[in-house]
């Protein structure tokens, strides 16, 4: 006889973002997050799994951070 059985061990919530707010240079993946102050800043991030339009956060964001869909334009001088 043979048997199967999965057991979770723990729940956790996952970080997942649209796909457009992913930016890839190079080997570099990237989003673009809104500091406290309102500020756009460029956010280094591991990417997981791909739900559809969405894809998995594994290391890079936390939980309630503002993601920006595009890449914000320059202050021209």
């Amino acid at each position: 006889m043979f048997g199967r059985v999965e057991i979770p061990m723990s729940e956790k919530p996952i970080i997942t973002v649209p796909t457009v707010a992913i930016k890839e240079r190079g080997q570099l993946t990237s989003v673009y997050v809104l500091d406290e102050k309102g500020n756009p800043q460029m956010r280094l991030v591991k990417t997981g799994k791909t739900y559809g339009e969405r894809v998995e956060i594994l290391s890079g964001l936390d939980i309630g951070e503002k993601v920006l869909l595009s890449e914000p334009k320059l202050a021209q001088k």
